[in-house]
């Protein structure tokens, strides 16, 4: 079945008038965080106010079969409705309760003012679209109308196939080495340049962390998702290729513990870095949002 847009871009924002005033801006940057980790409300209970996690972009998100950057999820509405009910939203474990009942008060008193609805509460507009009537559900029923929602709509949120790219000399000559030596189709395969799986390329063990996989992330729209990886370590593209490559030595050594096999197969060196980081600036595609 396709997406249907659902109520409104922003039915469960911290605030309504936020979303839609962030709503140009969060387009220009591909809605992704252009913060190294992005921020959550803190908690008494551990003082924590980042998630120590890059927010990698929304468009063509929905077309993986794992979520989050540890493939903890199994659904686009499981990743979303917990991070609604969890610590992404400020709630701790033994909150989940007080959770629900926020999402219920938001939607049965909204009014409409404020928000991306063109005036129209959250209750009329759900009624109007999903042909159900929320002034009477109790908060669990409410919190999964409220997570179809927001998944309908991130399913909008996608590359058109087979987007036009106009590559220059320079980009077309690191397309060849994308494709070929590079060895990078192994994980990052047309047409969304990504296999959705978990692979461990290094960047946390080289970055303090205890080596661990991570899902493959799209490369549509690179040039608007600054910071890299899923630490965010990496502010250039360059500097992210740069890491590739030193985890493909790192691997060949047998150094880099748990690596993935298919780094020590790629051929690549220093010169490689420029005509690699053009093609990749040139894959924006056509989001269609």
């Amino acid at each position: 079945m396709a997406a249907r847009p659902g109520p409104g871009a922003a039915a469960w924002p911290a605030s309504s008038a936020k979303a839609g005033r962030l709503g140009p801006f969060l387009q220009l940057a591909a809605f992704a965080d252009i913060e190294p980790f992005s921020l959550i409300p803190s908690s008494s209970d551990d003082m924590k106010n980042l998630t120590y996690r890059n927010t990698p972009t929304l468009i063509d998100a929905a077309r993986a079969e794992r979520f989050n950057w540890d493939g903890q999820f199994n659904s686009l509405e499981e990743t979303i409705k917990e991070k609604l009910l969890g610590r992404q939203y400020g709630w701790t474990d033994d909150q989940r309760r007080q959770a629900v009942d926020e999402i219920h008060a938001l939607i049965l008193n909204d009014i409409g003012v404020g928000t991306s609805n063109d005036g129209q509460a959250y209750v009329q507009a759900f009624r109007d679209v999903y042909e159900i009537d929320l002034s009477n559900k109790p908060g669990e029923v409410i919190v999964d109308a409220v997570v179809t929602a927001l998944a309908d709509y991130v399913r909008l949120l996608t590359t058109v196939e087979g987007p036009t790219i106009a590559f220059d000399e320079r980009a077309a000559r690191g397309y060849a080495i994308f494709m070929g030596r590079g060895n990078c189709t192994a994980c990052h395969y047309p047409p969304l340049f990504s296999d959705y799986e978990l692979h461990n390329t290094g960047v946390a063990q080289m970055n303090g962390e205890p080596a661990s996989p991570f899902k493959t992330p799209p490369l549509h729209h690179l040039n608007l998702t600054n910071p890299y990886m899923h630490n965010g370590q990496y502010a250039r593209i360059e500097d992210a290729l740069h890491q590739k490559i030193a985890a493909g030595e790192m691997a060949n050594a047998g150094t880099l513990e748990n690596a993935d096999p298919e780094l020590a197969k790629m051929d690549l060196s220093e010169q490689d870095i420029a005509p690699r980081a053009a093609f990749l600036r040139a894959l924006n595609g056509s989001p269609e949002i």
